[in-house]
């Protein structure tokens, strides 16, 4: 949540992005270039704070990975993404 995302380490632009929480990434098109802009930001600032150790603010959360085509490299990177950030994955194939 963009809350605990700016409590936890001051992520300025979390708060720009609103709450994304339940919203399904189905095209490229249903995203402007200020939204971009601020989750590049975003995610740039998640790596500096991550690079500082360990990272626990998506600890009780889980993410359902769903792929109806193989994507080992995508699948992969979504989970070490989550798991990064204390979360963890359960998958369905």
């Amino acid at each position: 949540e963009a809350a605990t995302v700016q409590a936890a380490g001051s992520l300025s632009t979390a708060a720009v992005l609103g709450d994304c929480r339940g919203q399904h990434v189905l095209s490229v098109k249903q995203f402007d270039r200020h939204f971009l802009h601020q989750l590049f930001n975003l995610a740039h600032d998640l790596r500096v704070f991550t690079s500082r150790g360990p990272v626990d603010i998506l600890k009780g959360m889980s993410m359902a990975s769903i792929f109806y085509e193989p994507s080992t490299r995508t699948s992969c990177s979504f989970t070490a993404a989550m798991q990064r950030l204390g979360g963890t994955v359960v998958s369905v194939q």
